[in-house]
C-alpha cells in the first residue's frame, strides 16, 4: 500500500487534534506510529477517525479546546498544591532534625 496517502491524511488529523480537538491526539497518535509501512487495517482506522470528525463537525465549539482547558488547569493546579504542601511538610521536617536551609 502507498504510505503517501496515508501520511497526509494522519498529518491532517494531528493539526486538527492539536487545534481544535484534544482529546483525539491519543487515537491519531497511534495510527501515526504506521506511517512509515501503514496496512489496510491502519488506512480503515484513518478513515473511521475521519468519519467521527464528519459526525461531529456541527457540534462545533463542544469539542473545542474550552472544554478541555478547565479540567487541564484544575489538573496543574492541584498538582502545585500537591507540591507546595509536600516542599512544606519537608521544610518542616529538615527543620526538626535541625537541618538549615
Amino acid at each position: 500500500m502507498d504510505s503517501k496517502p496515508c501520511r497526509q491524511a494522519v498529518g491532517s488529523l494531528m493539526v486538527a487534534a492539536t487545534v481544535s480537538w484534544l482529546y483525539m491526539i491519543f487515537a491519531v497518535s497511534m495510527v501515526s506510529r504506521f506511517l512509515y509501512n501503514p496496512g489496510l487495517n491502519h488506512w480503515h482506522a484513518v478513515k473511521r477517525i475521519i468519519k467521527y470528525l464528519q459526525g461531529t463537525k456541527d457540534q462545533g465549539s463542544s469539542h473545542k479546546q474550552k472544554g478541555v482547558i478547565i479540567p487541564k488547569i484544575e489538573a496543574e493546579y492541584a498538582a502545585v498544591s500537591t507540591a507546595a504542601t509536600e516542599v512544606v511538610w519537608l521544610h518542616d521536617l529538615l527543620s526538626e532534625i535541625c537541618f538549615w536551609l
